[in-house]
């Protein structure tokens, strides 16, 4: 049901941002997203769990699919590469995945776990600030 919801909710952001600035909704969505992980903190039931994970997948979608329609705009304007750009993109995504797992892992051990849904919040503001310098 949870991944039902999401994917339409993915198609009409995607058209929302297609008609609207992809950088004012990548602004807005970063900001629901690290909400979410904020929100992750004070989970204490399943219900909660539920919620906020059907929240939180929503809010990642929505920073999606204007992150990911902004990268492909950039390729397109190189010209040509395109496919080497698409592939370089997804391997520094992956890396830099990876590495945020291994530093959360070494913080979760000298931390409480509340510590690392504070510091993914940051980690998702921080997109808004790479994404402008980048397109400005």
């Amino acid at each position: 049901m949870i991944t039902a919801t999401t994917i339409v909710f993915e198609l009409f952001i995607g058209k929302l941002s297609d008609k609207i600035s992809k950088k004012k909704v990548l602004k807005y969505g970063s900001l629901f997203y690290s909400f979410g992980w904020i929100l992750k903190i004070f989970v204490s039931s399943v219900f909660h769990i539920f919620i906020v994970d059907v929240y939180h997948k929503i809010t990642k979608s929505i920073t999606r699919a204007p992150f990911e329609a902004i990268t492909y705009d950039i390729a397109v304007d190189n010209g040509h590469y395109i496919d080497e750009f698409t592939v370089i993109k997804e391997m520094a995504l992956h890396i830099g995945r990876s590495s945020a797992y291994i530093i959360l892992i070494f913080i979760s051990f000298y931390t409480n776990i509340q510590w690392t849904f504070l510091l993914a919040a940051f980690a998702s503001i921080a997109i808004i600030s790479i994404k402008q310098t980048s397109l400005n």
